[in-house]
């Protein structure tokens, strides 16, 4: 027994019981290990959405995605076009951004489809385009999914100035 200014306690009050839950199962996550997990996701897709655009650029530029280049294809700067203005709107946050790299995958399938339309030069390859369009697609449809799991982490409360 401890004593203490009339305060009795026995180790049995003090000690754990065996029957008591743990803190938290194996199940739970901490909010830590929760917003780690989150700021990951953006963190990938923010990777993913940069380098995208940067190989798209070198594409465009230096490259070319039709044929040699050229003048065709500088349609394709809407794509980049598209995701800096959805950018602006989503003001970095990752419901919006992962909306803005939506559009921008959908982009680049209109700026495809409206290339092959308007007619394909003939050193250029039909399949090869649709190939390269499909990845630059992919891509940024992958940095749309980075965003949204991102954007489904933990909600954390914050005090307002009401």
């Amino acid at each position: 027994m401890i004593s203490a200014r009339g305060l009795t306690k026995s180790y049995d009050d003090v000690a754990p019981s065996t029957t008591d839950p743990p803190p938290f199962t194996a199940d739970e996550r901490t909010l830590e290990e929760q917003t780690m997990k989150t700021s990951t996701y953006y963190l990938l897709g923010v990777g993913a959405a940069v380098g995208t655009t940067l190989f798209l650029i070198l594409a465009i530029g230096a490259l070319g995605i039709i044929g040699d280049g050229g003048r065709d294809d500088r349609m394709y700067l809407a794509v980049p076009t598209v995701l800096v203005l959805g950018t602006i709107v989503a003001r970095l946050r990752a419901p919006g951004m992962s909306l803005a790299l939506l559009a921008t995958a959908a982009t680049q399938v209109l700026v495809t489809v409206v290339a092959l339309v308007a007619g394909v030069p003939k050193e250029a390859s039909i399949l090869d385009i649709l190939g390269i369009n499909a990845m630059f697609a992919a891509l940024f449809c992958l940095s749309a999914w980075l965003f949204r799991l991102a954007a489904d982490g933990p909600v954390v409360a914050t005090e307002s100035r009401a």
